[in-house]
């Protein structure tokens, strides 16, 4: 079964997130905290990262180097307030992004490309 790490501050969002992934059939692991999701790496062993660039706890940048240093064949998706200027610079690391939204419909659309077959 697909496992998805989803790093977001804020309950309602990681709460959607979550309920979306798992009537798509995922398995979810989520945290709050940008600190213990990078901890969670190993034993989580995720195929995909949502990323909150929002995340006060560390900058989103240093957040992608870390997970992709970490396991540089995870991909990582960012969710983030497009006109933001986290959003604009983390896009150009990120394997994808969607708007920060409880709509998870784009947000479930790209993990799915990401983690179709053929994407690799």
């Amino acid at each position: 079964m697909v496992k998805i790490l989803v790093i977001e501050e804020e309950a309602r969002l990681r709460e959607a997130y979550r309920s979306g992934f798992e009537l798509d059939g995922y398995r979810v692991v989520a945290t709050a905290s940008t600190r213990e999701g990078l901890t969670m790496l190993d034993s989580a062993s995720p195929d995909v990262v949502i990323l909150d660039a929002a995340n006060r706890e560390m900058d989103c940048l240093e957040t992608i180097g870390r997970l992709t240093s970490h396991c540089p064949r995870i991909p990582v998706v960012l969710s983030s307030d497009p006109t933001s200027r986290e959003h604009r610079l983390a896009c150009r690391v990120a394997d994808a992004a969607t708007p920060r939204s409880s709509n998870t419909l784009a947000l479930r659309s790209q993990v799915r490309k990401l983690l179709a077959p053929d994407a690799a």
